[in-house]
């Protein structure tokens, strides 16, 4: 039962490098393949960053041995005019001409609330591309916090015990402010022929940014889960032309009675695109520097009161039918600017691996792990 009373913060459930997650992959474009089993994650930080750097080099930028990943980074889309321009900032630079300098410098500005970046080990000879993007998005109206655990099944058929937050009409008081607030894109399927299909916008009203969850089928790509959604919502809103206008607006409500239960995320993860590491730059603008370090950093919230998003990336040398909206299975989520249809963060879910794990399976582990003597 959903309850909005208040609620203890809910700790972060993983934080360190990616090399420590086992079923979890980090993706550099929206493009690249979802590894079968895995969840997937990408943020558009390091594409702003590699962009920056094909500005400074003039052409797209060229590394020794020609690795798939950067012939990737550059045909991919520049996503900086699809972010909104509060939320990124990206550079590229000499270090000899201040360009470490003109980053802190930058980012204080824009966002005050910033830690300044690092660049150890960085030489006065090198150059450096950075990016960093912060965003948030609160929901106009609290959703409340689940008080049971929603079992969540992941792509292999196993279950988890996860929090969970969103609406249930057995809380008749914040029902009645919650029901308008999430937007149904469309739905299709059924729950019980376990083909059931939905995505929704979790706060009509928000701006500039809108947070989309989708339970939908494993798809190849980020991009293609994102057609798929796009072609489903269109189909939704084609038929709906056939429907009296109010019948149209009932099709994106939540109507009296349905439910929504949406998993809690809180993670941060470190993670180095080594496959671009220890290569030269064969740019003649480039003056054959060798990219030492290529890392990316991304924070992700989501909880009942609403989203936050950080990131950065750096390289340098160096019907009154009742509906039940749970996403209890291997599920969607992106970011985007409102008036874009490309989104600057997405998650495929297909494991438990980054969800909140619900706090009874934390005491049972807690009880199985062997005490120090």
């Amino acid at each position: 039962m959903p309850s909005c009373s208040r609620q203890p913060d809910i700790p972060i459930s993983f934080s360190g490098s990616s090399e420590k997650l086992q079923a979890t992959e980090i993706l550099a474009t929206l493009d690249a393949p979802i590894p079968a089993g895995k969840s997937a994650i990408y943020c558009a930080s390091l594409q702003a960053a590699w962009k920056a750097l094909q500005d400074m080099a003039g052409e797209p930028v060229s590394l020794q041995g020609s690795p798939d990943l950067a012939g990737q980074l550059n045909v991919a889309a520049d996503p900086r005019p699809y972010i909104p321009s509060d939320s990124l900032y990206a550079a590229a630079g000499w270090v000899k001409e201040g360009i470490c300098d003109r980053v802190r410098q930058d980012l204080s500005r824009k966002f005050p609330g910033s830690a300044p970046p690092t660049f150890e080990g960085i030489s006065p000879d090198s150059c450096l591309m950075y990016a960093y993007l912060e965003a948030s998005l609160r929901f106009s109206v609290p959703y409340c916090e689940n008080t049971r655990p929603l079992v969540f099944t992941d792509g292999a058929g196993n279950q988890t015990e996860v929090r969970s937050f969103g609406a249930s009409p057995e809380d008749e008081a914040a029902y009645r402010k919650l029901v308008a607030q999430p937007s149904v894109l469309f739905r299709k399927g059924e729950a019980q022929a376990k083909d059931e299909e939905f995505a929704i916008d979790l706060c009509s009203n928000s701006a500039p940014s809108q947070i989309i969850v989708a339970k939908i089928p494993r798809q190849p790509t980020l991009s293609a889960a994102l057609a798929h959604i796009e072609s489903e919502s269109a189909q939704a809103e084609e038929s709906a032309k056939a429907l009296l206008p109010y019948e149209q607006q009932r099709l994106h409500c939540l109507t009296p009675g349905d439910s929504l239960l949406v998993p809690d995320l809180h993670w941060l993860i470190s993670h180095r695109f080594r496959e671009l590491e220890g290569r030269l730059l064969n740019n003649p603008r480039l003056k054959q520097q060798r990219l030492d370090v290529c890392q990316q950093d991304i924070f992700f919230r989501l909880n009942r009161k609403g989203a936050a998003l950080r990131s950065d990336a750096r390289a340098y040398a160096q019907g009154l039918v009742i509906e039940h909206y749970f996403l209890d299975r291997p599920f969607l989520i992106y970011v985007k600017k409102r008036s874009e249809k490309t989104p600057y963060f997405a998650m495929w879910v297909d494991n438990a691996e980054l969800l909140q794990p619900w706090p009874a399976n934390q005491e049972r582990d807690q009880e199985k792990t062997p005490k120090a003597q």
